[in-house]
């Protein structure tokens, strides 16, 4: 169940339009809604509003994954800033995001966000790339380096747009083979490169370059 934590109208409807079907979900709409939810229901994601009533920002967001540290929290805020994006990742939130993210972008996210992986904005990915911050989940790229010998042709080719923070979608289009081949190839190349997932990965090619 997705948990959808904001008392803006405008934006539940939002996320409730872009998640369709696809997802059972439960709507809370202050912190108190939110703490009983996490509770009595099996969350699984929680989609969590910044400017959620009595959350307290940051520092709020770090006590709900201190006390349900088997909820995904994927964070959504209205004024995006790469310093709190980056303490909550240190926290073990799995993705953040500007509250108005596109329907695709937010699919996307959820879908990456629910097998655990981390997801998080282009501009962000950059901005963590050019500043080289510590991540969590040993994303290390310390003494750590791509041998593009052990890729295939397309798999290079994958790379080159996974170091420019580039989605499945984009990629499969400009190679011309489906998303589900792209998946397959980033399979590969996670366990040729050690690298645990996307954002890892793309880390490990930027420190290459």
């Amino acid at each position: 169940m997705i948990e959808l934590a904001s008392d803006n109208e405008q934006l539940v409807s939002r996320w409730n339009s872009a998640l369709s079907n696809e997802y059972d979900k439960h709507h809370s709409a202050n912190i108190n809604d939110l703490m009983s939810s996490l509770q009595s229901n099996a969350i699984d994601i929680a989609i969590l509003h910044l400017n959620l009533p009595e959350l307290n920002g940051v520092k709020g967001v770090e006590k709900i994954i201190e006390n349900f540290p088997e909820v995904k929290i994927f964070v959504l805020t209205d004024k995006p800033d790469e310093h709190d994006a980056i303490e909550l990742l240190q926290h073990g939130i799995l993705g953040y995001a500007n509250s108005f993210i596109s329907v695709n972008y937010l699919k996307e996210a959820i879908r990456v966000i629910k097998m655990g992986e981390v997801w998080i904005g282009k501009r962000l990915t950059q901005w963590l790339v050019t500043h080289c911050v510590e991540l969590p989940n040993d994303y290390s790229t310390k003494d750590k380096y791509v041998d593009f010998d052990t890729l295939t042709e397309t798999e290079r080719k994958v790379t080159h747009f996974i170091a420019k923070a580039h989605n499945n979608k984009i990629i499969a289009k400009e190679l011309g083979i489906t998303e589900r081949t792209v998946k397959a190839h980033l399979s590969s190349i996670f366990r040729k490169t050690g690298a645990n997932d996307r954002m890892h990965l793309m880390l490990l090619l930027n420190g290459n370059s």
